[in-house]
């Protein structure tokens, strides 16, 4: 999902209308209204809502699925597929693996960019911190991409 310049605009307006804090509740309180230029972005059918809720909590739930033996996990999302498949199974074709890789080098990538901006405001500890969960997932996905080879 992508917001536009003027959604985002009326978050930040939530954002300080409520004492400089917004939460879920609110959003969808404000979405409610018809007029609101949140309300396209929520299912309003409730048996719609319901199902696509119920694929969510599938999605975390085979996503949270470990082998109990490495502690790695169990299936990797495949986005061309738009289905998990079992970690065994992904690295038996390079075209499948490589894409796993490119999901998850995406995933971090994005996770790292919303970290830096975040941490960028904060303390020099925090920083290092940071810089080195930096290093630790560019040798992550090193090591990934090499078994993809």
């Amino acid at each position: 999902m992508t917001l536009s310049k003027t959604t985002q605009a009326y978050l930040r307006s939530i954002y300080e209308k409520n004492g400089r804090s917004i939460t879920p509740a609110t959003v969808l309180a404000e979405a409610k209204r018809a007029s609101s230029p949140l309300h396209k972005y929520f299912e309003w059918d409730d048996r719609k809502a319901a199902h696509l809720y119920r694929l969510t909590q599938a999605r975390e739930m085979i996503g949270l699925c470990v082998i109990v033996e490495s502690g790695a996990r169990e299936y990797v999302y495949v986005p061309s597929r738009e289905s998990f498949i079992a970690v065994t199974d992904a690295v038996e074709s390079a075209l499948v693996w490589r894409e796993v890789v490119e999901e998850i080098e995406r995933s971090i990538g994005f996770a790292l960019a919303s970290a830096e901006r975040t941490i960028a405001m904060g303390p020099l500890k925090v920083q290092k911190s940071f810089e080195r969960l930096k290093t630790t997932s560019a040798k992550s996905i090193e090591q990934l991409k090499r078994a993809a080879a």
